[in-house]
C-alpha cells in the first residue's frame, strides 16, 4: 500500500477573513492598516486614562479632545490616501463641513456640546471608514455613495435630546421628541405669573436646631448632638412627604416650621417656601430670569440664608434678594453681575450669601476690586468691595484664624482670606488646576489649619495659616491624591477626613493625609455627619448610612430616597431629613436611640 500524501501545511492554517469575505484590491484606496492604528491608539488612550487616572484633568481632556483628534487624523488619512484629484478632495471636505455646520445649527440645544466633542468626531470616523470600504469595493464609482454616507452619519444627532450629564461628564440622552423632566413638570404645574406672598406677616425668629443655610449654621454639614438608630433594617427612615419641584441645585434652609429653597419654574427663577411637616406650598417669590447650561440644566444653584427674620438668596444670573422669611415680601434686590461689571460664570453663580453681623457677603468675580462684595443687609447698599479674581463655585465661608474673624473664599485661582469689617485682603494661596474646578468649601480643622479639596486629579490639601502681626502666610502641610473630590464637600470628624474620591467614599488620616480605607459606590453625591454616622446622598438618589470610623468601611443601611440625578446637599433639622434634586423633594424622619 502507498502511504497517503502529506497534508498541505498551508491548508491546515486558519483561513484568513479576506479569503472568506474577499475584498477586491483597489490601488486607489488607502491602506486600512494605518486607519486601524489611528483608531486603536486613540481609543486606547481614552480608555487608558479613564481607568488609570480617573477624576483627573487628563481624563476630562481625553474624553473631550480624544474623539476630535481621532476624527481629524482619520480625515487626513482618507484625504491624503485617496488617489483622487485635489478639487474632489477639497469638495469632499467642504461637503462634510457644510453638513456638520447645518447639523450643529439644527441639533437640540441640550446636545450641542456633546455633538461638538463626541458626535462630530464619531461621524468623521464613520464617514472615513465607510468611504474607505466603498472605495475598496467600487473604486471611482463609490464617490457618489460617499457623498450620501456623510449625512447618514450626522443625522442621528438630530433625533437626540439630553437631560444634562452625570458627575463623570457623560451625557444622559433621551429622544428629542420626549419631554424633559422640567417640561413634564410644567405641564402639570402652572408657573407663577406673579409673586405669591403669604398672609402670615409674623417675623420668623428662628430656634435651636434650625438649619439656617447652606450645609447648616456653620457651613460644615455637621449635626453632632444626635444619636441615630444605626440599624436601618429594623428602624428605616420614614417618609413624611414627597412632592415634585422645579429644577435647580439649591439645598434647603429650615427655620421653625418653614423650608426654603430655590427652583426654576418656566422662565421664572423662584425662591419657594414649603411647610416643613406637610410639604405644602406657602409662598413663592419669582424673578424673570433663567439660567441653563448643558451639564447641569436649568435653575438656581445657591441656597437661601436666614438671619434675623429675613432670607437672603442669590440666583444663578446674579440676582441678590432680601425677603421677609415669613411672607416672602421683597425688601430689596440688587444684581451683583451688573453692578460689579462681573461676567456670569460658566455654571452660573453658585455661592450662597454669607450673613455676618450687618453685612451680606457674596462673590461676584468682577475685576478692579469688585470680586468679593459686602452689602448692608438692611438696605442692600454696598459697604465694601475687594479682590480681582474671577468667581469660583464655592460659598463665602466664615472662619476664625489666629483669633481674627475673616471670610475664606475659594475663587477661580485658589483660596483667599479677607477681613470682614473692611474687606482688606489678608492672604492668598494659589491652588493650581484649571478654571472651573474650584467648587468646594474649605473644611476647618482648628484656628490654624483647613482643608481644600479639588477633583480633576489634584487631590486634598491641608493648609496651615501662620501669622506674625500683619504678615499672614499659608503653607501646605500635605497633599493627598487619595481623595480627589469633584463637587462633594469634605467632613472632618475626630481627627479623620471623609469624602468622595470621584464616586467612592474614602477616609484619610487628618495628620498625614494617608488613605485608611475606601468603599461603596455613590457617584457624585454629598455627605452629612449625623452624630457618629455619615449620611450619604448618592447621585442616583439613594440614601445611605455609613459608620464614621477610621478602622474600616461599613455601610449600615440604604434606601431609595429620590428618583433621578441628585447633586443637592441634604438638610437636617429637629429629627427631619430634607432631600431634593432637580425633580422632587422629600422629607424623612430618622429614628434616634433612646
Amino acid at each position: 500500500m502507498h502511504a497517503p500524501p502529506p497534508a498541505d501545511h498551508e491548508s491546515s492554517l486558519p483561513t484568513p477573513a479576506s479569503r472568506v469575505f474577499p475584498l477586491p484590491h483597489n490601488p486607489t484606496a488607502p491602506s486600512l492598516r494605518l486607519a486601524l492604528w489611528i483608531i486603536a491608539l486613540g481609543v486606547g488612550e481614552i480608555v487608558g486614562t479613564w481607568w488609570l487616572v480617573p477624576n483627573s484633568t487628563l481624563q476630562i481632556a481625553s474624553l473631550f479632545l480624544g474623539p476630535p483628534a481621532i476624527g481629524l487624523a482619520l480625515l487626513g488619512w482618507l484625504l491624503f490616501g485617496l488617489h483622487i484629484g485635489w478639487k474632489k478632495r477639497v469638495g469632499l471636505v467642504l461637503w462634510f463641513v457644510g453638513l456638520a455646520t447645518a447639523t450643529g445649527v439644527l441639533v437640540d440645544r441640550s446636545v450641542y456640546v456633546s455633538f461638538g466633542f463626541q458626535g462630530l468626531p464619531l461621524a468623521t470616523i464613520a464617514s472615513t471608514l465607510s468611504a474607505w470600504l466603498l472605495q475598496r469595493l467600487l473604486g471611482p464609482a463609490s464617490q457618489r455613495l460617499v457623498i450620501l454616507i456623510i449625512p447618514l452619519t450626522l443625522c442621528p444627532w438630530l433625533l437626540l435630546g439630553s437631560d444634562g450629564t452625570t458627575g463623570e461628564s457623560l451625557p444622559v440622552f433621551r429622544w428629542r421628541w420626549q419631554l424633559s423632566n422640567e417640561q413634564r413638570w410644567l405641564r402639570r404645574t402652572k408657573p407663577p405669573t406673579q409673586t405669591t406672598a403669604s398672609k402670615d406677616e409674623r417675623t420668623l425668629v428662628g430656634a435651636d436646631g434650625d438649619w439656617t443655610g447652606f450645609r447648616g449654621p456653620r457651613r460644615d454639614g455637621k449635626v453632632t448632638d444626635i444619636h441615630l438608630q444605626a440599624d436601618w433594617q429594623q428602624h428605616p427612615p420614614q417618609q413624611i412627604w414627597r412632592r415634585e419641584i422645579g429644577p435647580g441645585w439649591s439645598s434647603f434652609c429650615v427655620v421653625e416650621n418653614r423650608v426654603f429653597t430655590q427652583e426654576q419654574r418656566g422662565d421664572s427663577e423662584c425662591v419657594v417656601c414649603y411647610h416643613a411637616s406637610s410639604g405644602e406650598l406657602l409662598w413663592v417669590h419669582e424673578d424673570r430670569a433663567r439660567f441653563w447650561d448643558a451639564a447641569g440644566g436649568a435653575g438656581p444653584r445657591a441656597t437661601p440664608s436666614f438671619f434675623a427674620g429675613r432670607l437672603y438668596t442669590l440666583g444663578a444670573t446674579g440676582i441678590l434678594n432680601c425677603l421677609a422669611a415669613g411672607s416672602g415680601k421683597l425688601e430689596w434686590s440688587v444684581n451683583i453681575a451688573q453692578s460689579n461689571q462681573a461676567p456670569i460664570p460658566t455654571w452660573g453663580f453658585t455661592g450662597s450669601p454669607l450673613v455676618w453681623r450687618d453685612l451680606v457677603v457674596v462673590c461676584a468675580g468682577g475685576n478692579q476690586q469688585q470680586s468679593l462684595i459686602a452689602y448692608d443687609r438692611s438696605n442692600g447698599r454696598r459697604r465694601w468691595a475687594s479682590g480681582n479674581i474671577g468667581a469660583g463655585y464655592g460659598s463665602p465661608h466664615l472662619a476664625t484664624l489666629h483669633g481674627v474673624e475673616q471670610v475664606i473664599i475659594i475663587d477661580d485661582e485658589g483660596a483667599s482670606g479677607y477681613e470682614l469689617l473692611t474687606g482688606r485682603g489678608l492672604w492668598q494661596f494659589n491652588l493650581g488646576g484649571i478654571p472651573g474646578d474650584k467648587t468646594l468649601q474649605p473644611c476647618l480643622l482648628d484656628q490654624q489649619s483647613f482643608l481644600v479639596g479639588m477633583g480633576n486629579g489634584i487631590g486634598t490639601r491641608l493648609l496651615q495659616c501662620n501669622r506674625a502681626g500683619d504678615d499672614w502666610r499659608i503653607e501646605q502641610r500635605w497633599l493627598s491624591k487619595g481623595l480627589k473630590p469633584k463637587f462633594s464637600d469634605l467632613l472632618y470628624h475626630q481627627g479623620y477626613i471623609y469624602g468622595l474620591d470621584g464616586k467612592v467614599l474614602v477616609c484619610l488620616a487628618g495628620d498625614s493625609g494617608k488613605r485608611l480605607w475606601k468603599g461603596g459606590r455613590y457617584g457624585a453625591g454629598q455627605l452629612m455627619l449625623l452624630g457618629d454616622n455619615l449620611l450619604v446622598t448618592a447621585e442616583n438618589g439613594a440614601l445611605a448610612l455609613v459608620a464614621a470610623q477610621p478602622d474600616s468601611y461599613r455601610e449600615r443601611g440604604r434606601i431609595k430616597g429620590l428618583e433621578g440625578k441628585t447633586w443637592n446637599h441634604p438638610a437636617y433639622a429637629r429629627g427631619q431629613l430634607f432631600v431634593r434634586n432637580g425633580r422632587e423633594a422629600a422629607c424623612y424622619t430618622l429614628s434616634q436611640s433612646p
